[in-house]
């Protein structure tokens, strides 16, 4: 099934000289505003291309990132992604308490806009935040499930507190998502969630990966990112 759904995206997916022209190459990084607003709603994004980025040659994953603060985690996940030659995608208006109507909008945007601007590889779509922004991840693997490949949780968790008991049936987590995860191992404010998240994710028989690190309630080391988004990319179904 994962395999015809995978073979489906790239079918769809637009040819290289089928892209709209795109501001920045190879390299580079920079705001982009998205095609579709107007000067009066326009939606920015931050955005970095890695050396190996081309049209015209293999297409490379791509990885969205959410910050409790808003401005996304270009900044924080640069040198893993240029190594994974990974693109990097920071979804700049999302953050804490901004409202899941202004998330759906900004993610709507900015997902629609780099489909018709970038080559990536659609198998190798994922999304990944700290703290909040690994909440967010969650939730828009769930809305955007035939796309995402992974989750990238630093510090994260689902989102439903004590309310454990009930969200069982109203959360729905896609069988065989990849979900990478970091706790700093004093992070105590956090670390109450990791069981009772591991459960609800392997009931749906997602595939989880954990990492550990010296620290608290912070965004892993380069060290620790390198392991958990080598992890997503060998463990997605190639196209």
């Amino acid at each position: 099934m994962q395999v015809i759904v995978a073979a489906l995206l790239w079918s769809s997916f637009p040819a290289s000289a089928d892209l709209l022209p795109f501001p920045l190459t190879a390299g580079q990084r920079g705001y982009i505003t998205c095609l579709e607003r107007t000067a009066a709603t326009s939606i920015v994004y931050d955005v970095y291309l890695p050396p190996a980025y081309s049209t015209n040659g293999p297409a490379l994953p791509i990885l969205y990132t959410f910050n409790p603060g808003g401005g996304g985690m270009v900044s924080d996940l640069f040198l893993t992604c240029l190594l994974q030659n990974t693109i990097c995608v920071g979804v700049v208006g999302c953050s804490n308490y901004c409202g899941w109507d202004t998330v759906m909008r900004e993610c709507a945007a900015v997902t629609r806009d780099i489909r018709q601007r970038l080559l990536f590889d659609p198998t190798a779509e994922f999304v990944g935040g700290f703290s909040g922004g690994g909440e967010v991840s969650y939730v828009i693997s769930r809305f955007r499930a035939q796309h995402v490949a992974g989750v990238f949780s630093m510090s994260g968790w689902l989102g439903r507190g004590g309310g454990y008991p009930w969200y069982q049936t109203t959360d729905r987590v896609l069988t065989n998502l990849l979900v990478a995860r970091t706790m700093g191992t004093t992070d105590t404010g956090r670390a109450w969630v990791i069981a009772p998240d591991s459960n609800y994710l392997a009931s749906c028989s997602a595939v989880i990966h954990d990492e550990y690190f010296a620290g608290g309630h912070s965004v892993p080391p380069a060290t620790v990112q390198m392991n958990c988004l080598g992890w997503l990319l060998s463990q997605r179904i190639p196209a």
